[in-house]
C-alpha cells in the first residue's frame, strides 16, 4: 500500500468516524430529550394521582357524613313507624289500609335508599 493510498484510507476512516460521531451526538441528544419528557410526564402523573387521592378522600368523608345523616333519618323513621304501629293497633279502624301501605312503602323506600348508599360507599372504599 502506497503512502497516498494509506492517507486516502485514513481520510475515509476519519470521515466515517466523523459521521458516526455526529450520529452518536444526535442519538444522545434525542435520548436526553426523551428522558426529560418522561420525567415531566412522571411528575404530571404523580400530581394527578395526588389530586385524585385527595378528591377521593374528600368524597369518602362526604359520603360517610351523608350515610350518618341517612342512618339518623332511618332511626327516626323506625321510631315513627313503631309509634304509628302502636297507634294503628289501637286505632285500626281509624286508619285506612291505603295510608298504612303508603307509610310502609315510604319506610321501605328509605331503607332501600340507605342500603344502596351504603353499598356505593363500600364500593368507593374498596376502590380506594
Amino acid at each position: 500500500m502506497t503512502p497516498a493510498e494509506r492517507e486516502e484510507a485514513l481520510a475515509r476512516r476519519e470521515a466515517n468516524a466523523a459521521l458516526l460521531q455526529a450520529k452518536l451526538e444526535k442519538d444522545r441528544a434525542a435520548l436526553e430529550a426523551e428522558i426529560t419528557a418522561a420525567a415531566a410526564a412522571s411528575k404530571a402523573a404523580s400530581a394527578i394521582s395526588r389530586a385524585l387521592q385527595s378528591d377521593a378522600a374528600k368524597k369518602t368523608k362526604e359520603l360517610e357524613a351523608q350515610c350518618a345523616q341517612l342512618e339518623a333519618k332511618l332511626g327516626r323513621l323506625k321510631s315513627e313507624a313503631a309509634k304509628y304501629e302502636g297507634i294503628a293497633k289501637s286505632n285500626e279502624p281509624a286508619k285506612r289500609s291505603e295510608e298504612i301501605d303508603a307509610e310502609k312503602a315510604e319506610v321501605d323506600a328509605e331503607r332501600s335508599k340507605l342500603a344502596s348508599d351504603r353499598a356505593a360507599l363500600d364500593a368507593e372504599r374498596a376502590a380506594l
